[in-house]
């Protein structure tokens, strides 16, 4: 899938597992490019049973998240970007926000730098354990999550 293709506007509905597809074809199309990866500015804020993830992302910059396994928000707050949703790629600006279904994986280009935060529900304080306990980075461990949640029907507690 060529990175031209994924960033024009289009704006069908697509599935949780449709988009998550796509991000997959894109970043295997990247890694085939050789493009290189760069560290971005990521802040932790805490209180009393949340989260926020805050990540600073450069103008121009074209990148990718990782495949979450609960429900969660997510705020721009500023700047204006390209990001793939259920309803396409949609050009979104500062004050943009979503609920991001389980299953949900994002990619995005930004045209200004952006301010993009990730909300979650815990009373956890270590980023590395948050990561581990909401995020997973391959479509077969989603999958294992997802089959494990309908077959014992249990949600592990996240506190």
């Amino acid at each position: 899938m060529s990175t031209n293709i994924i960033f024009k506007p289009d704006q069908h509905e697509m599935s949780v597992d449709d988009v998550r597809a796509a991000v997959f074809a894109w970043e295997k199309d990247k890694a085939a490019s050789g493009q290189k990866q760069i560290e971005l500015r990521v802040e932790h804020i805490y209180s009393d049973g949340v989260y926020a993830r805050v990540l600073h992302i450069p103008a121009g910059v074209e990148l990718s998240g990782r495949i979450h396994l609960y429900e969660n928000l997510n705020i721009l707050s500023s700047g204006e970007m390209h990001v793939l949703t259920e309803k396409g790629m949609q050009h979104v600006k500062a004050g943009f926000h979503i609920v991001s279904a389980p299953g949900t994986k994002r990619i995005a280009k930004t045209i200004t730098d952006c301010v993009w935060t990730t909300i979650l529900k815990t009373d956890e304080k270590d980023p590395e354990k948050i990561e581990k306990l909401f995020t997973v980075n391959d479509e077969k461990e989603y999958l294992a999550f997802a089959g494990n949640l309908t077959i014992e029907g249990n949600k592990p507690c996240l506190s």
